[in-house]
């Protein structure tokens, strides 16, 4: 009786023996390839790796098999199923540091650890890592990496003066450009379209160190954090009995901008930059 045997998909993927033959006897020589590393996928709609891989796509553009949960913390990668432990698989200053960014973390990134790499999982928490930060975009699971500055003095040499931001507690912050509120409602301010003049997310004492951020949709009396941050007219800061609130900036003295309610007060003696109380 016949019967069809039907090869596993490694066995389609490596040649397991060639039989030579010589007048004087036989000799076998085997050729087997027994890791599917790098081979390209199988077709979809079936299993498109043995057990132990995963099918990703590739530096070539091709889709290509690669040991699944393999990977330490630090070391390269192309995606996130290489990875152990449920690490990430990214680098947080890929997105927008090409070649001609002026964005003065992407100058300063190259003692951050930049490139593919498996990252520690955090929780979406800004200070979530312990000497690093924890990244978050659209689409990405957060991730522990470096950040580019320990003080305001690593962030020299950028066209506007920035801030080191998000390393209180020994952590390491990343540089963002210093601006005064004031200035920017006048409309002479050095953020990017978009971006709001704001205290520092580690921060929120009120004082004239502001830094260009993204802003968020609060208003005044509403509970913030570095995650649920304050509309570009307000700006977060710790009350007196430790709750993070949106205040409205204002201008002392009166004038723009003024205060939709209460009154304006500096934020430290003899400045005219206040907020509304």
């Amino acid at each position: 009786m016949r019967s069809r045997i039907r090869l596993p998909l490694l066995a389609h993927l490596a040649m397991m023996a060639i039989l030579l033959a010589t007048a004087s006897g036989c000799t076998l020589v085997y050729f087997t390839t027994s890791d599917p590393e790098g081979l390209l996928c199988g077709p979809e709609g079936g299993p498109r790796c043995e057990d132990g891989f995963a099918c990703v796509a590739a530096a070539d553009g091709e889709d290509r098999c690669v040991r699944a949960g393999f990977k330490e913390v630090g070391e390269d990668c192309v995606d996130s199923a290489e990875c152990k432990d449920g690490g990430i698989c990214a680098d947080g200053y890929a997105e927008g540091c090409d070649d001609g960014s002026t964005d003065i973390n992407c100058q300063k990134s190259v003692g951050s650890d930049p490139g593919l790499r498996c990252r520690a999982p955090c929780d979406g928490q800004t200070f979530a890592c312990d000497n690093a930060r924890c990244f978050f975009f659209d689409g990405v699971e957060p991730f522990c990496q470096k950040g580019t500055c320990a003080t305001d003095s690593d962030c020299e040499g950028g066209a506007d003066p920035a801030l080191c931001v998000g390393e209180t507690g020994g952590r390491s912050g990343l540089c963002q450009t210093q601006c005064d509120p004031l200035d920017c409602f006048n409309g002479d301010c050095p953020c990017i379209e978009g971006d709001a003049c704001a205290m520092p997310v580690d921060e929120f004492i009120v004082s004239t160190r502001n830094v260009c951020t993204q802003p968020g949709i609060l208003v005044a009396g509403e509970q913030c954090d570095a995650q649920n941050p304050c509309d570009a007219r307000h700006t977060c800061v710790f009350r007196n009995d430790g709750v993070a609130v949106c205040a409205q900036w204002c201008l002392v003295g009166g004038g723009a901008p003024a205060c939709d309610a209460g009154q304006c007060r500096n934020v430290v003696a003899g400045s005219e930059l206040g907020i509304c109380q």
